[in-house]
């Protein structure tokens, strides 16, 4: 999607909501790891993405996706996420206070 759109990914297992918002243009994953709880775990269920039309109301967003810089990509070893990331794909993080 487009840099600054926000999208919610809501979870399957716990029903809460995890809200993101892209800083950079790039590709984001359908499901995600739940992060409702503002971590990288959360309930252990998958979270599906509203398509950057949530259907309900949401506050700020929590988490952002980026895309990896140089020194990010040289330390990554998982060869699924280099070709996530060569294929134009974002990683996430917390937004920062």
């Amino acid at each position: 999607m487009s840099k600054g759109e926000v999208n919610v990914y809501v979870c399957e297992k716990c029903k809460r909501h995890t809200v993101t918002i892209d800083r950079d243009e790039g590709t984001t994953p359908f499901l995600l790891g739940c992060r409702a709880d503002g971590t990288t775990h959360g309930c252990k269920g998958m979270a599906q993405s509203s398509f950057y039309r949530p259907a309900f109301e949401h506050g700020p967003p929590t988490w952002e996706w980026y895309k990896p810089d140089q020194d990010e990509l040289h330390r990554t070893r998982d060869a699924n996420m280099l070709r996530h990331y060569a294929m134009g794909g974002l990683n996430i993080r917390k937004v920062k206070p």
